[in-house]
């Protein structure tokens, strides 16, 4: 993502989390440079010299750990045939 975009998206995320109580002291830029310096984001060279980010394989992997505890799980149930046969057959 073209880093202009990125820090716009961030921005507007912080704007309405403020709006919700939350206290976040920086700008998009600096959480994003934090989140580069801790590994979540890799920064990449973007076309006519402008930076992108992307997240990166650690922060995938987490992103897609969450993703699987949010989707629907499949239920273990009796087959009707087997409740069947253990009721009287």
């Amino acid at each position: 993502m073209a880093a202009p975009v990125l820090f716009d998206a961030v921005e507007a995320d912080l704007e309405e989390l403020r709006g919700h109580g939350f206290a976040l002291p920086q700008t998009a830029v600096q959480y994003c440079r934090d989140w580069l310096d801790a590994g979540y984001l890799v920064r990449r060279p973007g076309q006519a010299r402008e930076e992108s980010y992307e997240l990166s394989e650690g922060a995938l992997v987490a992103v897609r750990f969450v993703e699987q505890l949010d989707a629907p799980r499949p239920a273990v149930t009796e087959s009707p045939r087997l409740v069947e046969r253990g009721r009287g057959s």
